[in-house]
Formats: C-alpha cells, structure tokens, sequence
C-alpha cells in the first residue's frame, strides 16, 4: 500500500528504520525485525536516493535480513562504485542465510553486479568465508560454494 504514495513514502519509511523497539521487553521482536526488513525492501522499490545514506546505515543491522534488503535496496536505488563494495560481502552472506527465494535474489544480484563482483566471490571461495560491514566472518556452506563456483563460470563466459 505504502508503495502508490512513491517518494512521498520516503520519510515515513526512513523514520521506520530508525525507530527504536517499542515493546517493555529489551530484546528485540519479529515486528520490529519485519519492519525493518519491509522498509528497507519498500525503498529499494521506490528507488528515492534519499533512502541511500539510511540503507547504508541498515548495512550495519544486527538482523542478517535487514543488511541483505538493504544492500539489495541499495543496489536498485543505484549507488556509487565504491560503495558497492559494502553491499557484496552482505550478497554473498545472504547465500548462507536465506530460503531459495533470498538465495536467488542473491545469486540474479551478484550476476547483475558482473566484474564488479567476481573479485570478492573469488576471494570468498578461496577463504570460504566472507566478513560483512560488521566485522563478522560467515563461513559458506558447501552449497553456497558449489553456487558461487557456477555464478564464476557464468559471469566468465559473458564477460
């Protein structure tokens, strides 16, 4: 519903990511974690570049799911090179994390980014780790490796 109201969405969503857990209990709740997930995906659809420095900011989230939105949003919205380097790491975490669908988001986000992206998967494979925004080492599964070694031969192919 928030999408039809476009731009004019924008501060109301940016105030959603920002507003801290209202509930009398000090850890936080699926709500609060939906509603950041939805609000960073919701801009990313909007596509507003006011939303950029707050998903930049969302990058940072405790929530896997709130960083991998945000860097998806992010890559939507359209962003400088040199700060898609904070957005891949947080792609190819999200491979380990997520369902098929997060998995293939990840996956059509990375093949999007093409040669911007092959160093880190190389890097990843070789580590068969990735650190994210945070600081945290997220160690690839077996899956997430054999995907990432057929996104390298893909992107090697078209590129």
């Amino acid at each position: 519903a928030l999408l039809k109201f476009g731009k004019d969405a924008v501060p109301l969503l940016i105030e959603a990511l920002a507003r801290r857990n209202y509930t009398p209990s000090i850890y936080e709740t699926n709500p609060s974690i939906r509603r950041r997930v939805e609000a960073t995906r919701l801009l990313g659809e909007i596509g507003d570049p006011e939303a950029i420095r707050p998903l930049l900011k969302r990058l940072e989230d405790e929530e896997w799911e709130v960083r991998l939105y945000a860097a998806l949003s992010l890559l939507k919205i359209g962003i400088d090179k040199d700060k898609i380097i904070k957005v891949i790491p947080e792609l190819i975490s999200g491979l380990n994390e997520g369902d098929w669908y997060t998995h293939g988001l990840c996956i059509e986000a990375l093949s999007e980014l093409n040669s911007a992206a092959l160093p880190y998967i190389e890097n990843a494979l070789n580590e068969r780790k990735v650190e994210n925004v945070r600081g945290e080492k997220v160690y690839l599964s077996e899956a997430v490796i054999e995907s990432l070694k057929e996104l390298i031969e893909r992107l090697s192919k078209n590129g």
